[in-house]
């Protein structure tokens, strides 16, 4: 079998037995609707927050609630030091969630600098629904990377196979609900295709991100096979940092102000200090266990 063994036992194998009597055509279409769930939840969450916010916020809360479910689901036995490590993670994910209420006038360029008291309180609305948006986005991510850890650990599904089918999965999914949900939310389905065809720009962006996008997952289902969810999720939290620098490095490129993040005290200096503390999380659920084998997912 492949991937980390680290932390399961007999009773781990016992409590995922069950997934050697899925079909083999449901192994994809399980964590494809996940993915499209949480994709979803995560376009949502980027229209009432900061792309920086969210992205520290999702990358955090994903290695908690990895680890929660790597005990839950899967029975790994998870060390002390990964506990500890988990619990600052969380610290630092109040710290840079608390940045959107400090200053909201920050976040998203939604407000100006003179905004009322209701605009405060719109502002601090939108966070609260965008967090939810990004617990929805959390947990079908968790259960996508768990059950694609699953299917390719304990029944030698092959990963390149199964991020196919899963984007196939995806896609005979979402193209009906488009059809469906568009009109409701404001858009003509037929109105968005025709302008797709008629600016080669969309085209070129379309191919653009189904080629990123293709990419990113390729090496995060094939880092899930040959090590864990958890471990994977450790070291998406990098990934907040590198949104967040090009956000700002944006917003003073492009001069416009209509794009990017603004550098504004105390907020981002607080999302700075909220991600150190995140980073902080990390080095003690993961460097610090190099010297304890037997607790670490390698």
């Amino acid at each position: 079998k492949r991937g980390s063994r680290t932390g399961l036992t007999e009773e781990s194998m016992l409590a995922v037995e069950w997934v050697h009597h899925v079909p083999w055509w449901m192994k994809p279409i399980i964590p494809g609707f996940f993915n499209l769930t949480n994709t979803i939840c995560r376009m949502m969450a980027l229209l009432y927050l900061s792309a920086s916010i969210a992205e520290m916020m999702v990358s955090g809360l994903e290695l908690i609630f990895s680890v929660l479910a790597a005990k839950v689901i899967r029975k790994r036995q998870i060390s002390r030091d990964r506990w500890m490590g988990v619990s600052i993670v969380l610290v630092g994910l109040l710290v840079v969630g608390g940045a959107d209420f400090l200053e909201p006038a920050s976040s998203n360029d939604r407000n100006s600098k003179g905004e009322s008291s209701d605009d405060e309180r719109q502002s601090s609305t939108d966070a609260l629904i965008g967090f939810a948006f990004v617990l929805g986005k959390v947990l079908s991510s968790v259960l996508q990377d768990m059950s694609e850890e699953l299917f390719m650990q304990e029944t030698n599904f092959p990963a390149t196979l199964l991020l196919g089918l899963e984007g196939c999965a995806g896609l005979l999914l979402s193209v009906p609900l488009y059809f469906l949900v568009g009109p409701y939310v404001g858009e003509d389905p037929m109105n968005a295709f025709a302008q797709i065809g008629e600016k080669g720009g969309y085209i070129v962006y379309a191919v653009f991100l189904t080629v990123l996008f293709y990419l990113a997952g390729l090496f995060q289902i094939m880092g899930t096979g040959v090590t864990s969810s958890m471990t994977r999720n450790v070291w998406k939290n990098l990934r907040g940092l590198v949104v967040w620098t090009v956000g700002i490095f944006t917003f003073y490129a492009a001069g416009s102000g209509s794009i990017g993040e603004e550098w504004t005290i105390p907020a981002s200096l607080m999302i700075l200090g909220g991600f150190s503390v995140i980073m902080c999380g990390i080095y003690v659920y993961y460097g610090r266990n190099k010297s304890t084998p037997a607790t670490t997912d390698k």
